[in-house]
């Protein structure tokens, strides 16, 4: 598996992307589902080269055996996590152009508190990291208490913001009134 891994990573590096992107667009029309799936089959390649040789540095140690069973379902979660705008997009991509607008906006709000998760959960891992070294698991506990009461109050903030004052999060994005009705419309659902 990894020799023909590393065969497609080395033929897709050698491909020019922009030039395989054309050839998928051409090939697949017009419309966004093929900018997605022409962006999709070229941007993995630099990252599994990557976390390929990060693989081969650690497979062999114990603590990485003992993590899979753990990171194996929270990757997958991410992934989902991470695929429901792109997912929304792609079916509202049908719409009319107001309906993308209003997505797109409200799916940013939505990226901030991935990304302030993100910021909150890099932090807890450095210290855990630093007290695991130290074999201070009593400070490992607090920090991530402290880090899971952080992350349930402001998701807490996103999901009530979401649901009683859409039309005030839409409006920090946009003055459109259609947009913002729309939008608010969506964040009252998935919020």
């Amino acid at each position: 598996v990894d020799t023909f891994l590393v065969g497609v990573i080395d033929i897709m590096y050698a491909f020019p992307s922009i030039l395989f992107s054309i050839i998928m667009i051409v090939i697949l029309g017009r419309g966004i589902v093929p900018i997605f799936i022409a962006i999709a089959l070229t941007s993995w390649v630099g990252v599994a080269r990557l976390m390929r040789g990060q693989v081969l540095t650690v497979r062999n140690r114990d603590f990485v055996v003992s993590m899979l069973p753990l990171a194996l379902p929270v990757a997958f979660q991410q992934l989902i996590a991470s695929s429901l705008n792109m997912i929304d997009v792609l079916m509202v991509g049908q719409l009319v152009e107001t309906s993308v607008a209003a997505l797109g906006l409200a799916n940013q709000i939505f990226f901030l508190l991935i990304l302030f998760l993100f910021g909150v959960t890099s932090g807890m891992s450095i210290f855990t990291a630093q007290y695991w070294g130290k074999g201070d698991v009593e400070n490992i506990r607090k920090v991530l208490g402290i880090c899971l009461a952080i992350a349930i109050l402001v998701a807490a903030a996103f999901t009530l913001a979401a649901t009683l004052i859409p039309q005030t999060l839409m409006r920090i994005y946009t003055e459109d009134q259609e947009v913002i009705r729309v939008g608010s419309e969506y964040l009252r659902i998935v919020g």
